[in-house]
């Protein structure tokens, strides 16, 4: 900032006044310097900050779709479980009408042969709870996976 007035006109300053407001303003630009430094190293700072949460956020993605292939994986999997026990059930179910019909049209069915057809019947029942459970295991996956789809995307 220059003094008022120049050299020899009325109201210039001394030397040592110039030097002083000289001193004061860079006193003053020295200051605004290391703000604008701090400010860049807080910019930097935060920059690097949001840099590795770029990557973290890349990773978890990353992370999520692959529980989403595996859960589809899993779902597949389960599918064609319930598919195969639903065809042994099926057939189970075959083979006591069958056999309840031969019991039913035998004159004194055997014991045993009564205790073959409640057996099997037993089995068709467990096998209709494991087909259930499967079912509601893949009904449960399906929800997961379409959960994890909308997390992913």
């Amino acid at each position: 900032m220059a003094p008022p007035g120049g050299i020899g006109e009325e109201g210039a300053w001394a030397p040592e006044e110039q030097v002083q407001a000289l001193r004061a303003e860079l006193e003053q630009v020295s200051f605004e310097l290391r703000w604008i430094h701090c400010e860049h190293r807080a910019l930097e700072e935060h920059q690097a900050q949001a840099r590795l949460m770029h990557q973290t956020v890349l990773g978890q993605r990353t992370q999520l779709a692959q529980q989403v292939a595996s859960l589809q994986a899993e779902v597949e999997r389960l599918q064609e479980a319930c598919a195969l026990q639903e065809q042994r059930c099926l057939q189970a179910e075959a083979e006591i009408r069958e056999l309840s019909r031969a019991l039913l049209s035998a004159a004194g069915v055997p014991q045993r042969a009564m205790a073959q057809a409640a057996a099997l019947e037993a089995q068709i029942e467990q096998w209709k709870q494991a087909y259930t459970a499967l079912d509601a295991e893949c009904e449960r996956l399906r929800a997961a996976l379409a959960g994890g789809r909308g997390l992913a995307g």
